[in-house]
């Protein structure tokens, strides 16, 4: 053989042929079993992507739901609190009532109440009824006091008598309040 190699003598193909068809189906064969492993590799990768992806969900879904009920319970509290506050101002502005004060300073600490006192003024009165001025009148009611001390005497007449009646309660109003007349 080396010999018909040297001359150029021609080949026998038909043996280099087989060998090397034999070779490519290897080499398919080896191709095709290792593309048939990538392809269940990277099912088995898809699958146990999508799987992890939907237990993901699944984990957010159930945090998501626990985080609505808390807040749901959170609300009712809120709720219950806001009517216990309105409850309790009620209740305040119930202490605060004026009449319920009222009613302790006179029940329990034994205060009394404003009588409603009203002072009058005895000048106007002398000036109305004598047609005197405010001044005048203030000076003959002193007089009179001076001369009779408070006595009616018999002179006096009828408008006097009346002045000297007005003068008197004047004087006992004052003394009883403290006032100086």
């Amino acid at each position: 053989m080396a010999g018909k190699k040297a001359v150029g003598a021609e080949y026998f193909y038909g043996q280099q042929y087989g060998l090397a068809k034999e070779k490519q189906q290897r080499v398919s064969n080896r191709k095709a079993q290792a593309s048939s492993a990538c392809v269940v590799v990277v099912c088995t990768l898809l699958f146990s992507c999508l799987f992890l992806m939907g237990l993901g969900y699944t984990f957010l879904k159930a945090n998501l739901a626990c985080l609505n009920w808390e807040l749901q319970k959170i609300k009712q509290e809120n709720m219950v609190i806001a009517s216990e506050m309105e409850k309790t101002k009620l209740e305040i502005a119930g202490l605060k009532a004026l009449d319920r004060v009222e009613q302790l300073a006179v029940t329990q600490l034994g205060m009394i109440k404003n009588p409603s006192i009203e002072y009058l003024v005895m000048h106007d009165a002398f000036a109305q009824k004598g047609n005197l001025t405010t001044d005048e009148a203030g000076l003959v009611a002193e007089n009179k006091a001076v001369k009779g001390k408070g006595a009616v005497t018999e002179n006096n007449t009828v408008a006097e008598k009346e002045a000297d009646l007005f003068k008197k309660i004047y004087l006992l109003v004052a003394q009883a309040t403290g006032e100086r007349g």
